[in-house]
């Protein structure tokens, strides 16, 4: 396998796996926005429409523009629309200012997949066999973990920031609490 193909290769895997834990960031969260904005099963229901409907608009579209810009630029840009807007979630004030902000997370996760997925149809035919196939596995495991984490009882809370003694720069960490303690 040639150089550039195992970067291009390790760049989808990347990609997928980060789009993997942004996206079961997004299903861990679901209880703690019904609960925080007292939402009903409808209003919940519409929430979700939003990130679906952020999906729908932008599959029609992300081919063209991927195609314009390249699946690796396109994955790196979608990426970070998909990190922000996930990060935002949690912090956002009201259900009526919610939507919106999932409605973008939609856009961004259906554009990154598109990406990641064409990167992965540019990498095939380069090795002769189905080697995307272990990039969407990462995918899925990272998002199932997440999500099995928060089905056995287990929820995020907030980040703790600690400075490392190397680099004496503040890094955030993920902590994992008991429902209800």
């Amino acid at each position: 396998m040639s150089e550039d193909l195992r970067r291009a290769r390790l760049a989808a895997m990347a990609v997928l796996f980060c789009n993997g834990v942004l996206y079961s960031t997004w299903g861990v969260y679901i209880p703690t926005i019904k609960q925080k904005f007292a939402l009903s099963d409808g209003l919940l229901a519409i929430a979700m429409v939003a990130v679906a409907a952020g999906g729908i608009a932008t599959l029609a579209r992300a081919g063209n523009w991927i195609s314009k810009n390249g699946s690796g630029r396109a994955s790196v840009q979608s990426g970070m629309l998909m990190a922000v807007s996930a990060a935002v979630i949690p912090l956002i004030p009201s259900y009526a200012v919610l939507l919106p902000f999932l409605f973008i997370y939609g856009i961004a996760t259906a554009a990154n997949d598109v990406a990641a997925n064409s990167q992965g149809a540019y990498i095939e035919p380069g090795r002769g066999d189905r080697s995307s196939a272990p990039c969407m596995g990462v995918s899925v495991l990272v998002a199932s973990s997440g999500l099995r984490l928060r089905a056995s009882g287990l929820e995020p809370c907030a980040c703790r920031y600690s400075t490392s003694r190397s680099s004496r720069r503040p890094r955030a960490q993920r902590c994992w609490r008991r429902r209800g303690s």
